[in-house]
């Protein structure tokens, strides 16, 4: 006799159902445009920024070679701690020293997601003025504004640039203005 089998796999018309409920969804982005530094700058991780970030933040394997780990690890690795709603979006009222000491907070974490996703958004505007974010700008801003400031700061701009990639948030209905 065989042993009974559990089918844990999607029927066709669940798939169905499941893609056009994605369908029916509003307009999602996965960036996020926010007060930042010495201005508003948008932080996205785009493709390329999304491989480095894994590489970067992945494990060296016994032969010395750089083990990637993927970025819903580097998510989960950011979200430890976090307080969430009964609906899955972040409890941001709640957070405190009971978030902070539940987590797993690394700053080279924080740090190259915030640098790639500078890189990434590659738009600045301060003073009224937009520009691009090159590599070099993106280093100068984390030494800058991150570098000798509580990990907490960094620790928000981090989860709020991978949750967007990860969740997509409701685009804003124009840019926020630089009050500079």
């Amino acid at each position: 006799m065989t042993a009974p089998f559990a089918q844990t796999s999607p029927t066709v018309a669940q798939i169905c159902a499941y893609y056009n409920e994605i369908r029916s969804r509003p307009r999602r982005v996965t960036w996020i445009e926010v007060p930042f530094a010495d201005g508003i700058y948008r932080f996205t991780l785009r493709l390329a920024q999304i491989e480095e970030l894994e590489r970067t933040l992945g494990y060296i394997g016994r032969d010395g070679a750089r083990i990637p780990i993927g970025i819903g690890a580097i998510f989960a690795r950011l979200a430890k701690g976090r307080a969430f709603l009964s609906n899955g979006e972040p409890d941001w009222s709640a957070l405190g020293e009971a978030e902070a000491l539940a987590s797993e907070i690394a700053i080279r974490d924080s740090i190259e997601v915030i640098r790639l996703g500078l890189i990434g958004g590659n738009r600045a505007i301060v003073n009224g003025v937009e520009s691009g974010v090159t590599p070099q700008r993106a280093l100068q801003l984390i030494d800058a504004y991150i570098v000798g400031q509580p990990v907490e700061d960094a620790w928000h701009y981090a989860f709020a640039i991978v949750g967007a990639l990860i969740f997509g948030v409701e685009p804003p209905a124009e840019s926020i203005k630089d009050e500079g």
